[in-house]
């Protein structure tokens, strides 16, 4: 598996943004909100990682709306490509992961399959199939 993103939580996208760029970051494409989720979502590209800033828009249609009392960012989640994200899927769930959020279409990143699952000795991950 090859790392796709680093999602952080932030509580104002638009200033992470700007700080993500004095450390020599760029967009890669313009804010996408994602209505189905409640969040604006914004890709920024670096030398070696790419960064995914979430910030919650609708706390009534968020999935991650209990991070909304954060004031500061943080990173929430690793994303991890894969080439097929239900046999990636089965193959973690036997290493005790388990599903927290179903396989759904990811708006911001090119309506591609994505899933999110726990562990309690990694945290949170999301598989984007590739």
């Amino acid at each position: 598996m090859l790392v796709h993103h680093i999602g952080y939580y932030v509580a104002n996208l638009e200033e992470s943004k700007n700080k993500f760029e004095c450390l020599g970051y760029c967009v890669e494409q313009d804010t996408v909100y994602d209505f189905q989720r409640g969040i604006k979502v914004l890709f920024l590209i670096g030398e070696s990682v790419r960064i995914e800033l979430i910030e919650i828009v609708d706390k009534e249609h968020c999935d991650i709306a209990h991070m909304g009392h954060h004031k500061e960012a943080f990173p929430y989640h690793i994303c991890y490509e894969v080439e097929d994200i239900e046999l990636a899927m089965e193959k973690l769930k036997k290493q005790r992961f388990k599903v927290i959020k179903k396989k759904a279409i990811a708006m911001a990143i090119n309506n591609r399959d994505v899933v999110f699952l726990y562990n309690k000795n990694v945290g949170v991950i999301e598989l984007i199939e590739g």
